[in-house]
């Protein structure tokens, strides 16, 4: 996927390993800043000390269609990023906040359509005497729990 710019991302990769990052958030951080880099290649950006607040706006706009999940985590990556650069020399100013926030709240969920009545219903009746009806019948539970 990515190519011009693959060795500033393994360099910010090993950057970010002395802070004891997990596994996951690399991996989410190569994922979105990735996309954010192909991105800059598309539109001419080869060098990055070139990059400007119109080129991170630019960027942000293409999150506009994705879930609040998504572009939360996608400009939570480019902030990281953008103070890598600025820290590293590479920017002379730190863009981080001129990164527009996405207000996203990680607990939100469809609320339940279900009254008590019909959840207790809908458990009754699954056949817990098989394997299968087991599963089904652990599956409608958490979902019932979490909504």
């Amino acid at each position: 996927m990515l190519s011009y710019h693959s060795g500033v991302l393994k360099q910010f990769q090993e950057y970010r390993k002395q802070f004891h990052i997990s596994k996951s958030t690399l991996k989410s951080y190569e994922k979105y800043i990735g996309k954010f880099l192909l991105f800059l290649e598309r539109h001419g950006v080869l060098d990055l000390s070139q990059i400007t607040v119109s080129s991170i706006l630019d960027y942000t706009n293409i999150l506009a269609g994705y879930s609040s999940a998504t572009g939360h985590n996608s400009l939570s990556a480019l902030r990281v990023f953008l103070r890598y650069l600025h820290e590293t020399g590479t920017l002379d100013e730190d863009f981080a906040d001129k990164v527009p926030n996405i207000r996203y709240r990680r607990d939100a969920r469809i609320p339940s359509a279900f009254c008590k009545d019909d959840v207790h219903r809908v458990l009754e009746d699954v056949d817990r005497s098989s394997p299968k009806g087991k599963r089904d019948y652990a599956m409608l539970l958490k979902s019932f729990r979490n909504s």
